[in-house]
């Protein structure tokens, strides 16, 4: 990522008080950052137990000299070299700034969504298209209103496939995340309890969920739980389904657990292509439908 304070502007509509010259190339939202200094932008976010503009002069002590901020700095005018881009609210900035860099690459982006699994399933995913394809992913469980931005932002000119994954635990967030990541397959885990106090049952979470693949070209989900199918239905979602089944459900795979193994487990898969068997090194079910997701995305992708 390159982007000057002027683009900076642009993108977020702010206000710049100071150096207009100022270009960066990385972005940091934890004042905490080992990445602090020349050419980076400071994103000072506000929480309900922290606000990053208490940070700033220390900052500005250590090199940073661009700041998306909400207020200025009561120093502001004493800070030589730096700039302020002012908006109405950071997060809202920074995820503008996330989806005009999501707007430049061109290659593959995969989303992944559940009730569980979600870090797991995209951990196995992008270890193993990586054997054929230039991958980053979301950092750990970076799967939140600003988890999914900042992952985003990590994409690079290099990559081929972005893995992100995406997080919600109240009705009304998945619009945005869906907006930002735009994603070409999403893979959906499974619809559980997670997060259903805040929800009407889990066909309004499936509901939810579904929202991320409004504009996908591919669903990647289990035949098992009927109730993904009924939803994806009721909402005449344009992206074809690849479905795998663990239960023998009719499905684009289904499997079986074929033999136990002493470290793992060994499952049969059929596909309208033929049988294989997949060796994994966990011996739980769930393990095997996580599996099941990463082996079904992969076949869904062409691998």
């Amino acid at each position: 990522m390159k982007i000057s304070a002027r683009e900076l502007v642009q993108v977020t509509g702010g206000i710049l008080s100071g150096d207009p010259s100022l270009t960066v190339t990385g972005i940091i939202t934890d004042s905490r950052s080992s990445g602090a200094g020349n050419g980076v932008l400071f994103i000072a976010l506000r929480g309900p137990n922290h606000d990053g503009h208490v940070f700033i002069d220390s900052l500005y002590s250590r090199g940073v000299r661009l700041f998306l901020v909400d207020t200025l700095p009561s120093g502001s005018s004493a800070m030589t070299g730096a700039g302020f881009v002012k908006v109405s609210d950071t997060l809202v900035a920074l995820q503008k700034l996330a989806l005009w860099h999501r707007n430049d690459f061109n290659g593959r982006v995969i989303a992944v969504t559940g009730s569980a699994g979600k870090t797991v399933v995209k951990e196995w995913l992008a270890f193993v298209m990586s054997t054929a394809a230039s991958v980053i992913r979301s950092p750990r469980s970076y799967n939140s209103q600003v988890g999914v931005p900042l992952s985003l932002m990590n994409i690079g000119d290099q990559h081929e496939v972005a893995i992100i994954e995406a997080g919600i635990s109240k009705p009304g967030e998945m619009q945005g995340l869906a907006e930002m990541i735009r994603p070409d397959t999403v893979i959906i885990t499974n619809i559980g309890d997670a997060h259903g106090e805040n929800f009407r049952g889990r066909e309004a979470i499936a509901a939810e969920k579904l929202i991320l693949a409004r504009g996908a070209g591919m669903i990647v989900c289990s035949a098992d739980n009927a109730i993904i199918l009924k939803e994806a239905a009721a909402q005449n979602l344009p992206a074809a389904l690849y479905t795998w089944s663990l239960s023998g459900a009719p499905a684009s795979l289904t499997a079986e657990i074929c033999r136990s193994e002493t470290s793992g487990q060994c499952l049969r898969c059929t596909t309208a292509d033929g049988t294989f068997e997949a060796l994994i090194p966990f011996a739980d079910r769930a393990s095997a439908e996580n599996a099941l997701s990463v082996i079904s995305c992969c076949l869904a992708e062409g691998m």
